[in-house]
């Protein structure tokens, strides 16, 4: 596998330093691409298929800029409709996007209020914004090209890319790039009298292609979300990155249960171990305010609070405070081995952090491991789905029972990011100034 690897990145430089960009070319890097991430699945998900590889391969079908072309409308128009539901303008768009930008980070004021709460106008900002980019998706597609309408097309588009640059994630490579084929694929049609609507004289070839990434996928995520994360690697499938509303996962771990160094050889003990080490109690845990950012506004202290007690076996949530330690799966991952570079907690790859923790608390293999019941938590927080989801399910369950236990804790909440869920998490905003949500 690694010489499989080794072999794919040098031909990628190759092809990179002589320019060779031929249909031969992006076959060979595609075969070579495909055969080592048969290897390693991380890898295949680390490159997200969705956002580079399916338009690469898009350049071998006839009139490919025209295929370009209509995978980046149904890109826009599905990144919007997926923001539909609220999540992106009610929260995501304030507590995450902006916050990117030290130049939106400069004008908090003018889009959160004094208790931190994002003021009226930002959220009806943010949601013209997402009809904004799903009109530029669906004009992309069924508008001729004319002179008239790209210019239209061209301020929708890169109206929503220069203002990422400056006001959200900055010079992100995929904002960058984004622009960059939005630009090429546009130009190449309108020199060559095509649009989106040449699709529709195509060949079956191309038809069929466009019709997998452009709508067969997109709608399997707003039915299905939890089929979308696992076969088909997570809702940016269908969508832009930072559109919120994606799965939270973290780990509850006896600190008493932590392995010592002598006699561990597992990858994650010494980063558990320098975790502990120091760890008083989870609400003073900045990570806890961190997974209120990355779960959509929901109050996960107050989850573990209601829930502690079947899957820990603790009557007492001060005890429960002070014997375990929160490691999000997202940490593991910054932290630990690197096994995706796009990370995405809906990712079976996931599954393998979890894996890695109970050999390493175990000492054992995952499959062998002989643990106490309690010592080792799940929280998920899942994704609500976009057609008919009207609350968000939250789990906590102990690694070491089975799903059916009745010590497996589930609850239905109202949508975290409604501005009276909101609201309800303003007091707590007083008295913890130094919660990465809040900023003050």
């Amino acid at each position: 596998g690694a010489a499989l690897y080794a072999l794919f990145v040098a031909v990628a430089i190759v092809q990179l330093v002589l320019y060779r960009v031929g249909e031969g070319d992006v076959i060979q890097f595609s075969v070579l691409f495909l055969a080592a991430c048969s290897l390693d699945r991380g890898l295949f998900h680390s490159t997200r298929p969705s956002d580079i590889l399916k338009f690469l391969l898009a350049t071998l079908l006839p009139q490919p800029e025209s295929a370009v072309f209509a995978l980046l409308g149904c890109l826009y128009f599905w990144s919007g409709a997926y923001k539909l539901r609220g999540f992106f303008h009610g929260f995501v768009f304030q507590y995450q996007f902006l916050s990117l930008s030290g130049v939106s980070w400069l004008l908090r004021r003018w889009y959160l209020t004094e208790t931190h709460l994002p003021r009226c106008w930002s959220r009806i900002f943010g949601a013209i914004g997402t009809w904004a980019e799903m009109a530029t998706g669906m004009g992309m597609l069924v508008l001729p090209l004319t002179w008239r309408n790209s210019l239209l097309l061209m301020l929708g588009a890169m109206g929503m890319h220069v203002f990422i640059f400056f006001f959200g994630m900055g010079p992100f490579r995929w904002n960058v790039m984004t622009a960059y084929m939005f630009l090429c694929s546009m130009h190449l049609c309108l020199a060559g009298g095509l649009s989106g609507l040449s699709l529709l004289g195509a060949s079956q070839y191309s038809i069929s292609y466009i019709f997998l990434f452009g709508l067969f996928i997109p709608i399997v995520g707003m039915l299905d979300p939890h089929t979308l994360g696992h076969y088909f690697g997570g809702y940016r499938m269908a969508t832009f990155h930072f559109a919120g509303n994606e799965q939270y996962r973290a780990l509850l771990i006896r600190k008493d249960f932590v392995p010592a160094v002598d006699g561990d050889d597992s990858c994650l003990g010494g980063l558990l171990r320098a975790r502990a080490n120091g760890y008083e109690r989870i609400t003073e845990d900045t990570d806890i305010f961190a997974a209120l950012c990355y779960s959509d506004g929901t109050d996960v202290e107050a989850a573990l609070r209601r829930g502690f007690r079947g899957p820990s076996g603790l009557a007492d949530f001060d005890e429960f405070d002070r014997s375990f330690m929160f490691v999000p799966i997202t940490w593991l991952n910054m932290r630990g081995p690197l096994l995706n570079t796009k990370w995405d907690e809906s990712l079976p790859v996931t599954d393998r952090f979890v894996e890695l923790v109970v050999e390493a608390v175990s000492g054992k293999r995952a499959e062998e491991a002989d643990l106490p019941c309690g010592c080792i938590l799940e929280f998920v927080a899942h994704v609500v789905p976009w057609l008919g989801g009207r609350r968000k399910r939250l789990e906590m369950f102990d690694l070491t029972a089975s799903q059916w236990s009745r010590a497996r804790w589930a609850e239905e909440i109202e949508l975290p990011w409604l501005p009276s869920q909101l609201a309800k998490l303003a007091p707590q905003g007083e008295h913890k100034p130094t919660s990465p949500l809040l900023g003050a």
